[in-house]
């Protein structure tokens, strides 16, 4: 399996979250949770609505993380609490955030939910391999330029500074600039 990019460029990720908000809604609310919260795709996809609205009344994800058992806190950005109050008006609490077209009630996969995101990124033209950890790995480039490095380490509970920047992919980056920069014989 490929790895896969954040959008580090904000004009092109503006560009794309506004093709899917026309054509992918679905996709284009987890995108944004995804990147606002930096959360793993397996915490998100399992979201009803009643979820969002204890969200919405605290001001802020509280999530225990399923892969590391975690409790982690992230408050809500106004954007991101306009955006799930919209996407939950004249549902059920019951019903799943990102339903699945097929099945009563189920979410959507994580396999059909990054096909989608990735053919939506193809068709807006982003040269980049996107996926359901993309919106993830922007968050933690993002955070990285305003916050550091350290931040976001702690955040995503890697072991090394390396490890997030291999994962935000800013360390081929860093490598290839410290390459250019060794002076000419």
């Amino acid at each position: 399996m490929a790895t896969v990019n954040p959008v580090k460029n904000i004009q092109h990720e503006r560009m794309f979250v506004d093709y899917l908000k026309l054509n992918y809604k679905r996709e284009a609310l987890f995108w944004m949770i995804s990147r606002y919260s930096g959360y793993r795709v397996s915490d998100l996809l399992e979201f009803t609505v009643s979820d969002i609205k204890d969200i919405l009344k605290i001001d802020r994800f509280e999530i225990k993380e399923r892969k590391t058992g975690k409790l982690r806190k992230v408050v809500l950005k106004p954007y991101l609490k306009k955006e799930l109050k919209e996407s939950i008006k004249d549902k059920a609490d019951h019903e799943k955030l990102f339903r699945s077209r097929q099945g009563d009630n189920q979410s959507v996969s994580s396999r059909q939910m990054g096909r989608t995101l990735k053919q939506a990124a193809k068709e807006v033209g982003l040269k980049l391999n996107i996926g359901t950890h993309s919106g993830r790995k922007t968050f933690g480039y993002h955070l990285s330029e305003k916050s550091g490095l350290s931040l976001v380490q702690a955040i995503f509970g890697h072991s090394t500074q390396l490890m997030t920047m291999i994962y935000i992919g800013v360390y081929e980056e860093m490598q290839d600039e410290a390459v250019m920069d060794i002076p000419d014989l």
